[in-house]
């Protein structure tokens, strides 16, 4: 008699329990808002509340990985809909790490200088930059990875990339990673 093997059903289950919870963790900081004390900073962040395996490129599904991001997007802007008084000047913002979501996060902007640095709407300088342990560049990406993915933009916010080329000469290893910010427009925001 032939035994079936159990190993890959349990896989699955497990990883379907991540999921699920994953989707619980991101509706749970939908309807959160940063406490008031934190109104008068730069930023508050959330991380995404997943294992990492679960979304790693390796490891997650092609269809979590995009409903991962869709989710962060929705959001985001659920977030954005239900801002208390007093924090309308905030700027609610989805940072995409891609392919490694695991770096992603939910973003309330508060400081307008400081927002800045990530706004889909201002242009964006590429360049290289040296540092002790290796460099960075940054270019254009190669295509719009929220078009690629099928994901939605909400009414009222704006995207846009940025692709990483990172060298780190402590493993001796060239990274490349993008960052996309799908952010609240600034015409949503109260002066």
């Amino acid at each position: 008699m032939r035994r079936l093997d159990m190993r890959p059903m349990k896989k699955l289950r497990g990883r379907a329990r991540y999921e699920r919870a994953f989707r619980r963790g991101m509706a749970g900081i939908a309807q959160d808002f940063p406490p008031e004390g934190c109104w008068r900073g730069d930023y508050y962040n959330w991380k995404l509340p997943v294992y990492e395996k679960v979304i790693s490129p390796d490891h997650g599904s092609d269809a979590f990985r995009r409903e991962a991001v869709q989710v962060m997007v929705d959001t985001a802007a659920q977030m954005a809909g239900h801002k208390p008084r007093g924090a309308e000047h905030a700027r609610v913002a989805a940072i995409i790490e891609w392919p490694h979501l695991f770096g992603s996060e939910i973003c309330v902007f508060f400081d307008r200088d400081y927002e800045f640095r990530f706004d889909p709407e201002q242009p964006t300088k590429h360049g290289c930059a040296d540092y002790d342990m290796g460099w960075i560049k940054s270019r254009a990406p190669e295509r719009d990875l929220l078009d690629m993915l099928q994901v939605a933009v909400p009414d009222g916010f704006s995207h846009a990339g940025i692709a990483f080329e990172e060298y780190q000469s402590e493993d001796d290893h060239t990274y490349a990673h993008e960052r996309w910010v799908v952010m609240e427009r600034s015409e949503r925001i109260a002066a």
